[in-house]
C-alpha cells in the first residue's frame, strides 16, 4: 500500500493533472445520470476530481482517495462534495450509497 500512496503524491498530480482531465468524459457523466438520475454517490479514487465536479451538481456526492494532497486540494474546489483521504488497506468508506464508482484506477 505504501507504493500506491507514494505513487499518487503531490508530484504526480502536479505533473499529470492536465493529462488526466481528458479522460473524464461527458459520456461517463451521461451514463451515470441515465442509470440513476439522483441519490447518494461515492467515487473511490477521485483523483483530480473532474468527474465529481460535474456530478456534485446532481447527487449528494462523496469522494475518497489515497492521496492526502489531492483531497486537500479538492476540498478547496469541490464545495458541495464530502471528501476524505483513506488508506484502503485499513479503512473502507462508511455509509450507504445509491451509486459507487471507481473510474480509471489501478
Amino acid at each position: 500500500m505504501k507504493f500506491f500512496k507514494n505513487s499518487y503524491s503531490e508530484d504526480y498530480f502536479n505533473t499529470f493533472a492536465d493529462l488526466l482531465k481528458f479522460n473524464q468524459t461527458k459520456e461517463k457523466i451521461n451514463l451515470i445520470r441515465y442509470l440513476k438520475p439522483k441519490g447518494r454517490l461515492l467515487e473511490i479514487g477521485c483523483g483530480n476530481g473532474d468527474l465529481l465536479a460535474e456530478l456534485q451538481n446532481y447527487y449528494d456526492a462523496s469522494g475518497v482517495d489515497i492521496s492526502e494532497f489531492v483531497v486537500s486540494r479538492l476540498k478547496k474546489r469541490l464545495k458541495k462534495t464530502k471528501l476524505s483521504a483513506m488508506n484502503f488497506e485499513f479503512e473502507s468508506p462508511k455509509g450507504l450509497y445509491d451509486i459507487v464508482g471507481s473510474v480509471e484506477i489501478l
